[in-house]
């Protein structure tokens, strides 16, 4: 029997079958292992406690703004969001603005803003816009009344948008569309919806433009019911027609910006006793069913008597002022594509409603001096802010200031305007030169109660030699003289291409 050798039985009885680790070796790594365990809970135990204590003193901590009361924090978050807004009044549903920005800086501010309808009450819906935030948004605006902002031109992606404002529509209170032509029969279909009633709706504008020339418009009449707020409306559209229908004898506001048939404008205004602002273009009417319509009103003048500003064209025959009588008027804006029949057009209707006028803005580019003169000689002596609109003739703006600065044959004040104190001009031939500059003194000189004028004067050509140069200085010191003695302001501004500020100088008081 072989005999086996001791050191090679201990060896062999140290090695363990299960992980051929020496046996000896074992115990001492498992109570390394249980020390080493001991020291980590030990340490653990350690770092929960220092948590805890820098738990307790950041708890500890007062952070002023959120110990506001929820009433506080609103107005505050109400006045950011008055920040944000565009320059249309509204706010933009873009992650960087108030009010979604509000919603993530923390819980508290989160909850408060969520739960704030009046934040949400207004809304610009552009191109871009995620359904889904839309949606989110007008829920948390509920049951505020609504301001909507609508401008879309991809009908590809402005069903989905304009389905969730149908939606809630009945807290709309101002509504602005403005949207591709291809929705206009949806809307109409949706506004003739019997279950559809819009209880807050006091404003609504219309807009709608053609995606592409093979569009073409629609007879059909957008009907607006069950809205008895509505005031205000505005319809931007192709000529030849009003393509919606309102109660026109509940409005206050009418404003129609694109050319409509003369017969049908009267037709509607007869029935907008209420009005107090209108703004129309008209053209010539010939359809023979509306010349009737014409010449009843003309025998009849139509009498708005609550009627303060007007905006209209002066077309000759086809002027609204020759079929209105507006004894409340106080700002009139004409213009005009021709200028025979102005003085005769004007005098009548003065003379028919002896309004209190108190400003008027014309267009007087290209009238000859006795024109001009009679035109002026027409407006009435209550007028006390003028506006004059001149185009790119040089001669116009020394032909107007000369004609202003006319005496009255009696010795009495002056021949035009004679109560007038602050006089506008707006300019299409460039800069004003230094003898126009001196006309005008020679003009403020012998008016002393001018004590405010404004030349706007638009460049057609933008390039690096733009020509603008400050008035001289002698025209300068002499406005600022009349600035001490009287309080004259005058502010002269030179506007680019669409309408940018180039230059603005201001001098006197």
């Amino acid at each position: 029997m072989t005999r086996i050798p001791r050191a090679w039985t201990r060896t062999a009885m140290s090695i363990c079958t299960n992980c051929a680790a020496p046996i000896s070796a074992r115990p001492l790594t498992l109570e390394s292992l249980r020390a080493r365990l001991d020291e980590l809970e030990l340490l653990l135990k350690a770092l929960n406690t220092e948590r805890n204590l820098l738990l307790a003193e950041s708890r500890a901590v007062t952070y002023p703004v959120l110990t506001l009361p929820n009433e506080i924090t609103t107005q505050i978050f109400l006045h950011c969001v008055e920040d944000a807004k565009r320059p249309d009044g509204h706010s933009r549903p873009i992650p960087a603005d108030s009010p979604l920005l509000l919603t993530r800086v923390c819980r508290s501010w989160r909850a408060i803003a969520l739960n704030t309808p009046a934040l949400w009450s207004q809304v610009a819906v552009r191109n871009g816009l995620s359904p889904e935030i839309l949606n989110m948004w007008l829920q948390h605006a509920t049951p505020l009344p609504m301001d909507l902002y609508i401008l879309l031109n991809n009908p590809e992606l402005s069903s989905p948008l304009v389905d969730l404002c149908l939606a809630h529509a009945k807290y709309w209170r101002n509504v602005s569309f403005c949207i591709p032509s291809i929705e206009y029969l949806r809307l109409k279909d949706a506004f003739d919806h019997p279950e559809l009633d819009l209880p807050l709706l006091s404003e609504v504008k219309f807009s709608f433009t053609h995606a592409s020339s093979a569009d073409r418009w629609s007879d059909a009449i957008l009907a607006i019911r069950r809205a008895p707020a509505l005031k205000k409306v505005e319809v931007l559209t192709p000529p030849k027609t009003i393509p919606i229908t309102v109660d026109w004898s509940q409005l206050t506001h009418l404003r129609h910006l694109t050319g409509v048939r003369i017969g049908t404008c009267l037709e509607i205004l007869a029935q907008c006793l209420a009005l107090e602002e209108l703004v129309l273009e008209t053209y010539c009417d010939e359809d023979l069913d509306k010349a009737s319509i014409v010449s009843l009103y003309r025998d009849t003048p139509i009498i708005l008597p609550h009627l303060r500003q007007f905006s209209c064209l002066l077309q000759n025959a086809q002027s609204p002022l020759l079929y209105l009588t507006l004894p409340a008027l106080v700002d009139l804006t004409t213009r005009y594509n021709g200028v025979e029949a102005t003085t005769t057009i004007l005098s009548a209707f003065f003379r028919r409603s002896a309004p209190p006028l108190r400003r008027i803005q014309l267009s007087v580019d290209g009238f000859p001096v006795d024109a001009l003169l009679q035109t002026l000689d027409v407006l009435p002596s209550s007028v006390e802010t003028a506006e004059f609109s001149l185009g790119r003739n040089e001669n116009s703006l020394s032909q107007l200031l000369g004609a202003l600065a006319i005496e009255s044959s009696t010795g009495w004040g002056f021949r035009a305007i004679p109560a007038l104190r602050k006089l506008c001009l707006h300019l299409q031939m460039g800069p004003i030169e230094p003898s126009q500059y001196e006309a005008l003194l020679a003009l403020l000189r012998v008016r002393p109660r001018v004590v405010h004028v404004e030349a706007h004067h638009r460049l057609r050509v933008v390039g690096p030699d733009w020509g603008i140069s400050k008035p001289p200085k002698a025209v300068v010191d002499a406005f600022r003289e009349m600035g001490v003695s009287r309080g004259l302001r005058v502010k002269v501004r030179v506007l680019g291409m669409m309408s940018r500020h180039l230059k603005v100088w201001n001098f006197g008081a």
